[in-house]
């Protein structure tokens, strides 16, 4: 091992006189243009995306703030009804009693109108 060099790069081998080094350079611009041009269509394509995200995530929010209104209206809704029931089982229970009062007592006026026959 000792005694050999280490290869160090000295850069592309000569190209040969047939015009390559103008035709490799032309390649090159090319390939380098394209990717260039990729690379623009692909940030702006990646702006769109990140704007339709943003768009995405707004019509969410406001979806899912409309869904909590519409929910706090349903509640609002079903207590409103609870009540409504209640009151109407106490107006229920109330005529209840007078009728079944004004029955009592209807059967008390019969009795003693038959006692007085």
């Amino acid at each position: 091992m000792s005694g050999e060099s280490t290869p160090t790069f000295t850069g592309p081998p000569a190209a040969p006189k047939t015009g390559w080094p103008g035709k490799t350079a032309a390649v090159f611009t090319a390939v380098e243009q394209s990717l260039q041009e990729r690379l623009e269509s692909a940030e702006e394509e990646v702006a769109k995306l990140r704007q339709n995200l943003v768009v995405a995530k707004a019509a969410s929010d406001a979806e899912a703030g409309q869904l909590r209104y519409e929910l706090a209206l349903a509640r609002a809704a079903a207590i409103q009804a609870e009540e409504e029931a209640a009151m109407a089982k106490t107006r229920a229970e109330e005529e209840y009693n007078m009728l079944m009062e004004d029955h009592l007592n209807n059967e008390r006026i019969i009795r003693e109108l038959k006692a007085q026959l």
